[in-house]
């Protein structure tokens, strides 16, 4: 039987992460506790995904738009702490509430809107302060929009629907189409090397797949979804190093319980995601060995909602990064 193999950018992040996790310095996977938690990660793989109700559904081609936006605004986890809540949601869900409304307020924001998107114009979207902490954010998520608007018109002739007719619905295009945003392409250098990890593409691509899943919705299926990797932020490392996957050097650890920020593209931060993205593809391949099929999508979805909800309990921090890719 002839496997089929991505194409594109996507090839290279498992490979990429696999020679860096090879190399790496401050943080390793203990492959032993690796086999023993791949064995309690079966009664947490989800057995369908649908999206929360924070999320926007409407027609095809407004969901779609929906995603997009809400995934180029995918990031800024190191700021958490001082962004408001919005409706009682914080964090993600509190950006993926504010957007769903504007949605439902105002419909897809066409290009033109996305394209003079300003700082304070966000914010007031988003129900967010003018305070200096997030200024930074702030001037990110408006840059990620106008990139978005600049790319919706150029690149899609105005329609987000056409992120999937031009790359024929296949993940491994739709991850090179959003790559043309500078912003999206998700790749740092590592002791000479080229690491590609390209969470945002990757997890837009997942986020429309799910949504394709409600009624009414099938244009907007996808194939060759095995092929994504999970989606390495913050939380995935949290929770395989809450359970002994990772073990980070003492040194990364009080680093990370202080809150230091790690900065974008450090060799710290890189060995986390990349080793994260590693452990997750040996768990699939322990549990394939089990005769357990799954995805690396799968085990992302499952990891992120158990660390979601250990994480307000646990003493323990997820890692700072102020950065525009998670």
């Amino acid at each position: 039987m002839t496997v089929i193999r991505p194409a594109g950018l996507l090839a290279r992040v498992l490979p990429d992460c696999l020679k860096l996790s090879e190399a790496s310095e401050l943080v390793r996977i203990d492959k032993t506790r690796l086999a023993e938690f791949a064995g309690s990660l079966v009664s947490a793989l989800p057995g369908g995904m649908r999206h929360t109700p924070h999320h926007f559904i409407g027609d095809a081609e407004t969901t779609a738009a929906y995603f997009t936006v809400l995934d180029t605004l995918n990031f800024g986890s190191g700021f958490f702490e001082h962004l408001a809540p919005y409706n009682g949601e914080t964090g993600y869900y509190a950006v993926a509430t504010a957007l769903r409304d504007w949605f439902i307020r105002d419909g897809a924001p066409a290009p033109p809107t996305l394209k003079t998107m300003t700082p304070e114009r966000i914010g007031e979207i988003l129900g967010q302060p003018r305070i200096p902490e997030l200024v930074q954010l702030m001037d990110w998520f408006a840059r990620a929009l106008r990139e978005l608007g600049q790319f919706t018109d150029k690149s899609l002739d105005g329609r987000f629907q056409s992120l999937l007719s031009l790359s024929g619905h296949d993940a491994s295009d739709m991850v090179d189409l959003l790559c043309q945003m500078p912003m999206f392409r998700d790749v740092a250098e590592a002791g000479g090397e080229t690491i590609h990890l390209l969470k945002r593409a990757q997890i837009c691509v997942q986020d429309i797949a799910i949504a394709a899943a409600e009624d009414e919705l099938s244009a907007l299926n996808i194939h060759g979804l095995e092929h994504l990797t999970v989606f390495a932020d913050n939380m995935l490392p949290f929770i395989l190093e809450a359970e002994g996957v990772l073990v980070y050097d003492s040194r990364l650890a009080q680093r990370i319980q202080a809150g230091e920020d790690l900065g974008m593209g450090s060799r710290a931060e890189l060995e986390l995601r990349a080793n994260s993205i590693t452990a997750c593809e040996l768990l699939r391949q322990n549990l394939k060995g089990k005769g357990i099929s799954t995805t690396a999508r799968e085990i992302d979805f499952a990891l992120w909602n158990i660390g979601d909800r250990q994480s307000a309990a646990s003493p323990k921090r997820l890692h700072v990064c102020r950065s525009w890719f998670y």
